[in-house]
C-alpha cells in the first residue's frame, strides 16, 4: 500500500479523470447532507440547549456580555473534553451573525459533515471502479440519510462529533493515499494536530495510522521516509495529548467495570446495526477478509490503505466506548452513530473490492451472496434504528421539547419568576443547572444574542446577519438529497467497465497468504476467543437462570442478605408475590430477583410498599436500585427504629437519575450507628405516570466496605452474557476448523485401491 506509487485517483481508460470521483462523491454528499437538513427543517429548534449553555452561553458569551472574555475560556475542558475548536465555531458564529441561533449552528454543522463524507467517498470509491463505486456513493448518501443520529443532527454543540470525523478522515487520507511530505501529507498532519481539539477520542485516528505506517516500514515499500516521519509525529502527538489533555474523571462512572462488560459493549457497536454482539462477526467479516487480503499482498492502492485506516479507526472507536462508556451503554447511543455508520460503509465497500478481485466466477458469485445476505440482514437493523427504538421516541417528543423550552425562556424575560426555569416545571431539557441560566438572562448584552421568538427586547427582529442560511438550509434539504440521488442515477447509468482504475494502475501482487498461514491465523483467532470464554467466571454454565441466581446470590462468608417481603399500608389487596418482579429492568430474566411498584394490572399505581423489619447485624447495606427513584413524588428510604426507644432514622437514596431498563445503581448505606436496630425498606411511588415505578433488588448486609462496588460489577458484567455465548461458539468453531485439516489430510491417506494412500 504505497502512498508514491498509487496516487487517489488516476484517470481510467475511458479518460474520466479524478472529476469522475468528485461528482460521484459529491453526490452521496448532497444527499446524506439533505438528509441532515431535512431532519433539522422537522425537528430543530432555534434555541440552543443542555450543554450549549454551558460550552457556549456561560463559558464564553456571558463573560463576552460582560467584558472580560479571555483566550484561556476557549481552552477549558468541557467534562473530559478540550472542544476548543467547537467553542471557536459557536463564539464565531454567534459573533458573525449577531444572534446565538442553534439552527444556524446545526445547519453549518451538516455542511461540515457533508464536506467530510465528499472526502470519505471521493478517496474510497475509486476502489470498486466507476458503476460501482456510483452505487457505493449512492448508498452511503442514502444511509448516512437516515435520522438514527438525531442528537447529533439537532443539537449545535455536536460539531464536536463532525469536526472530528471530518478531521480525522482528512489525517487518514494523508497518511493513506498521499506521498510523503507532499502538500496533502501535510496537510494530513495538520489535521492530525487539530482532530486532538474535539473530543477526548480525537487521538484514536492515531492509533488507526500506526498500523499502517508500521507495516509500511516492516516492508519497506513506498516513502520509508514519509512512513517514519508519519510514526513519529503520531507518537509525539499522542504523548503531548496525555501529557496536557483532561483526565477522565468526570465521566469515570460511566466507564466499563470488568473487560466481559467493555468487550460487550464493544463488539454491540462493532455489530451496529444489529443489537446483538454476536453480529460484529457478520457485519465486520467482509473487512477481516479486506485487512487479510491487503496484509497479505506486497503492494496495494491508496485507496485501500484508506479503507483499512478508516477501518481501524472505527474499530478503536468502538473499543472506546466499550472502555469509556460500557457502565451506562447498552444498545446504540444516537451521539455514536456516525462513527458506527462509517464502521458499516467500509464494510460495505470491502464486499465491492472483494467481488471485483474474486479471481474465479464461482468465487465472485459466493462474495455476491455473502452481499445479499449482508445487505438483508442489516437492513433490518437499520430500518428499527432510523423508525423505532431511541429515535421514534426522542423525535415523537422533540417539538413539544423545543416548544416547552422556549415558552420557559418567554415566560421568565416576561416575568423575572426563576420558578418558570425551574427542573420542577421542564426537568433538565433547556439545561441541568437553572440558576446558570438565570444569570445569563439578566445580562442585557446576553439578551441581544438571543432570537427574537424568544421575547426579549434587545433581540434581532430576524435571524441575524447569517439568517438565510438558518432560514433557508434546512427546507432545501430535500432538494439537495434529490439532486444527489439524480446525480448519482445519472453516474451509475453512465459508468463504464467494471474493472476499478486503481486497481488496473497497480502491478500484479502475489498474495503472502499460504495455507500455513491462513492456518496459523485461525488458529490464533480460535485461541483467543477460547481465551477470552474460559476467562469469563464459570464459563461451562449457560443456564441463563442459573446465571442470575448466582449473580445476585454472590457466594461470600461475610455477607448476609435480607429477603424483603414487601407489603401496602394503603391497599390489601397487594399481596407479597405481586411485588416480585414488577420492575421492567432489562434483561427479563433478572426480573425474578428484583421488586418493584410496576405491579400487573396497576400501571397507575402510587402508593408506600413497605418491607418487614431485620436487625442490623452489620455495619453496610448494599441495595441495587432500578427505576426512577429520583423522579417527582419517588423516593427509596431506610427507616432504622431503635427497638429499646422507639428513636427513628431515615436514609434516603440519593442517586442520579439513570434508564432503568439498561442500569443498575447500587446503593451504599453506613449502618454502623444502627447496630441492633430494626431496619425496614419503603419504596414511595408517588408518580401515576408510565416512567414512575422504581424497583430494588435485596439488601445484601456486610462489613465489607468494597462489597458494593465490587457486587454492581458483577451485577452489570451479566449483562454481557450474550457475549460469552459467542465466544464459546466461535471457540467451538474454531476448534472444528482447526481440526478439519488433519481429518481430511486422514481420509485421503485411506483412499481405497489408490497406491499411494498405503503405508510405507
Amino acid at each position: 500500500m504505497d502512498g508514491h506509487r498509487d496516487q487517489v485517483t488516476p484517470p481510467d481508460a475511458a479518460g474520466r479523470g479524478r472529476g469522475w470521483w468528485l461528482l460521484a462523491a459529491l453526490a452521496g454528499a448532497l444527499l446524506a447532507a439533505g438528509g441532515r437538513l431535512e431532519l433539522i427543517h422537522e425537528y430543530g429548534t432555534i434555541l440552543p440547549f443542555r450543554d450549549e449553555w454551558k460550552s457556549t452561553a456561560a463559558d464564553l458569551l456571558g463573560p463576552w456580555a460582560d467584558g472580560r472574555l479571555g483566550w484561556n475560556a476557549f481552552l477549558a475542558p468541557l467534562n473530559d473534553h478540550w472542544p476548543v475548536l467547537t467553542r471557536l465555531l459557536s463564539f464565531a458564529l454567534a459573533r458573525l451573525n449577531g444572534q446565538w441561533n442553534n439552527l444556524l449552528e446545526t445547519s453549518v454543522n451538516a455542511l461540515l459533515y457533508g464536506a467530510a463524507i465528499w472526502l470519505f467517498l471521493g478517496t474510497a470509491a475509486p476502489a470498486l471502479g466507476r458503476r460501482l463505486g456510483a452505487v457505493f456513493a449512492l448508498f452511503a448518501g442514502f444511509v448516512l440519510a437516515l435520522p438514527f443520529t438525531w442528537e447529533n443532527t439537532l443539537w449545535g454543540i455536536q460539531s464536536l462529533v463532525f469536526l472530528q470525523v471530518g478531521l480525522s478522515l482528512v489525517y487518514l487520507w494523508g497518511i493513506a493515499a498521499r506521498p510523503g511530505f507532499s502538500p496533502g501529507w501535510w496537510i494530513g498532519q495538520l489535521a492530525g494536530v487539530l482532530v486532538l481539539f474535539t473530543q477526548h477520542s480525537g487521538v484514536l485516528a492515531y492509533a488507526a495510522a500506526a498500523p499502517l505506517l508500521l507495516l509500511r516500514l516492516r516492508r519497506g515499500e513506498g516513502d520509508r521516509r514519509g512512513a517514519a516521519a508519519g510514526l513519529a509525529l503520531a507518537a509525539l502527538g499522542a504523548v503531548l495529548f496525555f501529557a496536557l489533555s483532561p483526565p477522565l474523571t468526570v465521566t469515570a462512572g460511566h466507564s466499563a467495570d470488568t473487560w466481559r462488560v467493555a468487550l460487550d459493549v464493544c463488539l454491540r457497536q462493532l455489530g451496529w446495526p444489529l443489537p446483538h454482539p454476536g453480529w460484529a462477526f457478520l457485519m465486520y467479516l467482509p473487512f477481516l477478509v479486506f485487512a487479510g487480503r491487503c496484509l497479505g499482498r506486497q503492494r496495494g492502492t491508496g485507496h485501500e490503505a484508506f479503507l483499512l485506516a478508516v477501518g481501524l479507526w472505527v474499530a478503536s472507536q468502538a473499543a472506546a466506548i466499550g472502555y469509556g462508556r460500557g457502565g451506562d451503554t447498552a444498545g446504540f447511543v444516537s451521539r455514536y452513530c456516525d462513527f458506527l455508520a462509517l464502521g458499516y460503509l467500509v464494510n460495505a465497500a470491502s464486499l465491492g473490492v472483494l467481488w471485483l478481485a474474486a479471481p474465479a466466477r464461482a468465487r465472485r458469485a459466493a462474495v455476491a451472496v455473502l452481499a445479499a445476505v449482508w445487505i438483508g440482514i442489516s437492513a433490518t437493523g437499520l430500518w428499527h434504528e432510523s423508525t423505532a427504538s431511541h429515535t421514534l421516541y426522542n423525535l415523537e417528543r422533540r417539538p413539544a421539547v423545543n416548544a416547552q423550552n422556549l415558552a420557559a425562556v418567554r415566560a421568565f424575560l416576561a416575568t423575572g419568576d426563576p420558578a418558570t426555569l425551574s427542573q420542577e416545571k421542564i426537568g433538565d431539557t433547556l439545561y441541568t443547572y437553572p440558576p446558570t441560566v438565570i444569570e445569563l438572562l439578566g445580562k442585557p448584552r446576553f439578551r441581544a444574542l438571543l432570537p427574537p421568538e424568544t421575547g426579549a427586547a434587545e433581540a434581532r427582529a430576524d435571524y441575524g446577519r447569517l439568517g438565510a442560511l438558518a432560514r433557508w438550509l434546512p427546507p432545501a434539504g430535500r432538494w439537495l438529497a434529490a439532486a444527489g440521488a439524480l446525480l448519482g442515477l445519472a453516474l451509475v447509468l453512465a459508468g463504464g467497465s467494471r474493472a476499478a482504475p486503481a486497481e488496473a494502475a497497480a502491478a500484479p501482487s502475489p498474495s503472502g497468504w499460504t495455507r500455513p498461514r491462513l492456518f496459523l491465523a485461525w488458529c490464533g483467532g480460535t485461541a483467543l476467543a477460547a481465551a477470552a470464554w474460559l476467562a469469563w467466571p464459570q464459563p461451562f454454565l449457560f443456564d441463563i437462570r442459573q446465571r442470575w441466581q448466582a449473580a445476585y446470590s454472590p457466594a461470600s462468608d461475610e455477607v448476609e442478605f435480607v429477603d424483603p417481603v414487601f407489603h401496602s399500608d394503603t391497599d390489601r389487596r397487594i399481596q407479597p408475590e405481586d411485588v416480585v418482579g414488577a420492575v421492567e429492568t432489562e434483561p427479563a430474566a433478572a426480573r425474578l430477583y428484583w421488586y418493584g411498584t410496576l405491579l400487573a394490572g396497576r400501571t397507575a399505581f402510587t402508593g408506600i410498599l413497605r418491607s418487614d423489619p431485620a436487625t442490623v447485624r452489620h455495619r453496610y447495606l448494599s441495595t441495587p436500585i432500578s427505576g426512577w427513584p429520583n423522579w417527582p413524588g419517588n423516593a427509596i428510604r431506610w427507616r432504622f427504629v431503635n427497638p429499646a426507644t422507639g428513636a427513628e432514622q431515615w436514609r434516603a437514596a440519593e442517586v442520579p437519575p439513570t434508564e432503568p431498563r439498561e442500569a443498575v445503581i447500587m446503593w451504599m448505606v453506613d449502618a454502623a450507628a444502627f447496630r441492633d436496630w430494626q431496619a425496614t425498606l419503603f419504596l414511595f411511588d408517588g408518580n401515576a405516570e408510565q416512567h414512575g415505578w422504581l424497583g430494588v433488588a435485596r439488601p445484601a448486609a456486610t462489613d465489607d466496605a468494597d462489597f458494593g462496588r465490587r457486587w454492581l460489577a458483577q451485577l452489570r458484567a451479566e449483562r454481557a452474557e450474550p457475549t460469552h455465548r459467542v465466544l464459546a461458539l466461535a471457540a467451538t468453531l474454531g476448534l472444528a476448523g482447526c481440526a478439519l485439516p488433519a481429518v481430511l489430510a486422514r481420509r485421503r491417506r485411506r483412499i481405497p485401491g489408490d497406491p499411494a494412500s498405503r503405508p510405507g
